[in-house]
């Protein structure tokens, strides 16, 4: 139950997608493949843009064996991974599928449970954060308890993938204080999580 009095109110998107739009960020990025995931559902998950970022990222682990094999004659077997923000459920979704990730260094990303952590995000504000902007305009924020985005989030929300946690070693940074990140998300999934995990 929230604890805040104001209801939120959706708003009508002036333009189609951020793809039009100037300056777009990361977010614009992100909150456009989840609203096309969650408005068209005969859109694939692999549309959704964390999974291109985990391609990208066993592709360059694949390039960075390749390479010190060849220049150094050394066969690298395990990787660590680190990110902020969306570098930081990049490590946390490639550690879920690629078993060379031994251990991850997410900072700035602890929104596992995702459902829970953005329903805390906006009790804590008393509304969505100006950092959420683009999720806000598309009206995503609006859907989060939609059948949809639970969808969504089994896909993308580190926690859906948690037994494969099992033998990474997880060393989690914490941030608060830039419009997303609260201090206390663990709450929502740090008891759940498998495997070794530090905070």
């Amino acid at each position: 139950m929230s604890l805040c009095w104001r209801e939120e109110h959706p708003r009508n998107i002036k333009k189609k997608h951020p793809l039009g739009w100037k300056n777009i960020t990361g977010y614009d990025i992100m909150a456009y493949s989840w609203w096309r995931f969650l408005n068209d559902s005969a859109t694939p998950p692999h549309w959704l843009v964390q999974f291109p970022m985990v391609k990208a990222a066993v592709k360059a682990m694949d390039t960075i064996k390749k390479f010190v094999k060849k220049e150094a004659y050394k066969d690298i077997k395990n990787f660590t991974l680190t990110g902020i923000a969306s570098g930081g459920w990049v490590s946390w979704l490639t550690a879920a599928v690629d078993h060379r990730v031994v251990a991850i260094i997410p900072i700035a990303m602890d929104l596992l449970n995702l459902t829970k952590n953005f329903q805390h995000l906006y009790d804590a504000y008393c509304g969505w954060s100006y950092m959420l902007r683009p999720f806000y305009d598309m009206n995503i924020t609006q859907r989060i308890n939609h059948p949809r985005f639970t969808e969504l989030a089994s896909h993308v929300d580190p926690l859906a993938y948690n037994e494969r946690y099992k033998n990474v070693s997880k060393y989690i940074i914490v941030i608060t204080g830039d419009g997303v990140n609260q201090p206390d998300n663990s709450h929502y999934y740090y008891s759940q999580l498998e495997g070794e995990k530090r905070l």
